[in-house]
Parts: structure tokens; sequence; C-alpha cells
């Protein structure tokens, strides 16, 4: 089955996608959902995530949003993330996520710039992760 950037069927006569295209499209659906969230919404949110993670690397990223769930939880965190630019570099296979963060904590904003970087690899399509994209390495920058 052909899959088109936003994970929908592609009819055979429509030109198949490029594959940094899909690449940024997972990219932004998995920053979407690791770096935008409330208390309410945190645990959810990061599970989704998770379905990004490369199965090497689900322990760590089990451990890592543990903590963030109980402070968000606990201190009343929100964060909301906005992506401006997506560069992707299929020789590397990393992905280098630019834009901007705006974390509150119990009703106090800051805002501040994101700057991730992640590393993928290929893998199974799933309902959950339709690129079949797996993240094996994720660094924050200031």
């Amino acid at each position: 089955i052909s899959l088109s950037s936003n994970a929908q069927e592609l009819n055979q006569d429509k030109e198949l996608p490029k594959a940094e295209a899909e690449v940024e499209q997972a990219a932004r659906k998995y920053v979407s959902l690791r770096y935008r969230w409330e208390p309410s919404t945190v645990q959810k949110n990061l599970e989704l995530a998770n379905a990004f993670i490369h199965t090497s690397r689900k322990k760590a990223y089990q451990s890592a949003i543990s903590n963030v769930v109980r402070f968000s939880t606990e201190k009343q965190v929100s964060q909301r993330a906005y992506t401006n630019t997506v560069n992707v570099n299929l020789q590397k296979k990393t992905v280098s996520v630019f834009g901007d963060r705006i974390t509150s904590i119990q009703g106090m904003m800051a805002a501040g710039p994101l700057k991730v970087e992640l590393t993928f690899e290929s893998g199974d399509r799933t309902k959950e992760n339709p690129w079949g994209l797996y993240f094996v390495k994720e660094k924050e920058s200031l």
C-alpha cells in the first residue's frame, strides 16, 4: 500500500510521496505529542509519542517521561511547542526541528526556543505510527 506524507492511501495514478516529506510529517507529529501537553493530557500525549520511539530506547524513554508526567501534574506545568522549521538529512538519518516553546508553571508563563535533533531508523508502519519512523536519539539544545 502506498501512503502519502500524511499517511493516507494513494491511488496508483498519483505521485508517490518523497522520503523527506514523510520524515518531516512524522517528526512534526512526534514533536506535537512529546512537547505539547497540559497536566491533564501529559500522560496520554507522552504515551502516544511512545509509538515513535525505537524499541531499543523504550526503557530510557519511559524513565524520562515518568519524571515529566510527575513534575507536570504536581507543579501544574503545561507546555506548547510550535514548529517553525524541520530540516531532514536522509544520509545522516537526522531531523532538526526548530520552533518556539511556551511553558506555564502554575500560571507563570515563559517562552523560549525549541531546538531538537532527532536520529531515526525506519521500521514497520503501524496504526499509531503510519510513517514507520522510529527515533533512537533525541537531543535538545538551548
